[in-house]
C-alpha cells in the first residue's frame, strides 16, 4: 500500500509540473502575457485558481485539526467571508478594471505616490515569505513525514523546486492551469472524504442530526469533545 501512495503522488506532481509546462509552451517576452496570461484565461480557470491558491495546508491541517477540537465554529468565518467577496466583486472589482489597475500597489502608486506602493509591496512579500509561505510548507512538509516518512527539510526543497519550474517558466498562465486542477482534484477529493466519513462515523437520526454509528473508533479526541 505505501509503495502504492508513493506511485501515485508521484504521478500527481509529474501531471502538475507537465500541465504547467505545456500550457505555457507558446511563450512570449511580453511582460503583460507573462504575468497577466495574456488576459485570455477562461472564467472557470480564474474562479478555481482563486479557490486553490487559497485553500492550502493551514486548512487541510489546521482548521481541519481546530474542528476537531472545537467543532464547526471555525467554519464560521469562512462562511460570513463571503458578503466581503461579494462586495469586492460587485463594488470595487469594476471600478479597478475600468482604470486598468490589476494589484494594490498599482492603486495605491495611483492614489498617493511611488513610495507608497514599494513600501506596500515590500511588506506584503516579506510578511507573505514568513507568517505566510514558510507555516504552509513546514504543515506540508509534517504531513509528508506522516504519511511517507520523509525529512521535512527534503519535502521543502523538493516541491518549491517543482512549483518554482513551471512557475518560473509559464508564469500566471502555468499558474492558473495548474491551480484549476488542483481545485478539481480537492474538490472531488473532499466531496469523496466528507461522503465517506459521515458514512463510517454516523447516520441521520430522522430529527436532523446524527447517531453515532461507531462510538469506539479509534480519534485522538481531546477529553471532552462533543461527538
Amino acid at each position: 500500500m505505501q509503495t502504492l501512495n508513493f506511485v501515485l503522488f508521484g504521478i500527481y506532481l509529474s501531471l502538475t509540473v507537465a500541465l504547467g509546462i505545456w500550457v505555457a509552451r507558446r511563450k512570449t517576452g511580453n511582460a503583460r502575457d507573462y504575468f497577466l496570461a495574456g488576459e485570455g484565461l477562461p472564467w472557470y480557470a480564474i474562479g478555481g485558481s482563486i479557490i486553490a491558491a487559497n485553500i492550502s495546508t493551514e486548512h487541510f491541517i489546521g482548521m481541519v485539526g481546530r474542528g476537531v477540537w472545537r467543532g464547526l465554529r471555525g467554519g464560521a468565518v469562512g462562511v460570513g467571508q463571503c458578503h466581503h467577496v461579494l462586495s469586492l466583486i460587485w463594488i470595487f472589482l469594476p471600478f479597478h478594471i475600468r482604470g486598468g489597475l490589476y494589484t494594490m500597489p498599482e492603486f495605491l502608486e495611483r492614489r498617493y505616490n511611488a513610495h507608497c506602493r514599494y513600501l506596500f509591496a515590500a511588506c506584503c512579500l516579506v510578511l507573505w515569505v514568513v507568517a505566510q509561505m514558510a507555516v504552509v510548507m513546514l504543515a506540508g512538509a509534517k504531513a509528508m513525514r506522516g504519511m511517507f516518512d520523509v525529512n521535512e527539510t527534503v519535502t521543502i526543497l523538493a516541491l518549491a523546486a517543482l512549483a518554482g519550474s513551471y512557475t518560473i517558466y509559464g508564469g500566471l498562465k502555468s499558474v492558473a492551469w495548474t491551480d484549476f486542477m488542483q481545485f478539481v482534484v480537492m474538490m472531488i477529493g473532499g466531496l469523496v472524504v466528507t461522503v465517506v466519513g459521515l458514512d463510517k462515523v454516523g447516520v441521520d437520526d430522522g430529527e436532523g442530526g446524527i447517531q453515532v454509528k461507531q462510538r469506539n473508533a479509534r480519534m485522538n479526541l481531546p477529553p471532552g469533545t462533543a461527538i
